[in-house]
């Protein structure tokens, strides 16, 4: 993937990012992202090759005060990986 992410690299030095209106936060740390493009730029080419932090990103938003959670795709897999991880913050997930 190291090839796919310098590709990547490339495309987004030229794209146009503004801050995030919204939380959104990092799969690859499991903590929001930075204000600043250049960092979310960052952690996007660094999740090509990294593995997806669900447990820590789901943890740190329930400590953040995360009271409502959406799952906007077909299916239940997020859904049901939130069951194993905090069964309380499950039953705040909906299928949208």
């Amino acid at each position: 993937m190291a090839s796919a992410a310098d590709k990547l690299e490339t495309a987004l030095a030229s794209a146009t990012f503004g801050a995030p209106s919204r939380i959104c936060y990092s799969n690859v740390d499991g903590r929001p992202h930075a204000a600043d493009a250049d960092s979310i730029k960052r952690k996007m080419k660094e999740q090509l090759m990294a593995g997806v932090l669900w447990e820590d990103t789901m943890n740190h938003m329930k400590g953040d005060g995360v009271v409502r959670y959406f799952e906007p795709a077909p299916g239940r897999q997020l859904s049901s990986m939130l069951r194993r991880i905090d069964s309380g913050e499950y039953a705040k997930m909906k299928n949208v």
